[in-house]
């Protein structure tokens, strides 16, 4: 099953990884924990996750949307 979320990048940096990993308490996520920081020009984008067993497919393009309409919690 492929969900799709909307994301407003104004830095420009995308951090895929644990969610206990990100920002919070002075600390910022980093690729030590297993993540992975994306470089990208700022703007909106559309990412499309699916999962196959153990696998995790990411896919990243730009988009007019920004926003999402969310009422459950991300799980992938």
């Amino acid at each position: 099953m492929q969900k799709l979320y909307h994301l407003l990048v104004p830095s420009g940096n995308v951090y895929l990884g644990a969610a206990e990993d990100v920002t919070g308490g002075e600390l910022e996520p980093d690729e030590s924990c297993g993540g992975v920081l994306l470089q990208m020009e700022p703007g909106n984008y559309a990412c499309a996750i699916s999962r196959d067993n153990n696998q995790i497919w990411i896919n990243i393009k730009s988009s007019l949307q920004s926003e999402n309409s969310l009422n459950d919690l991300i799980r992938i």
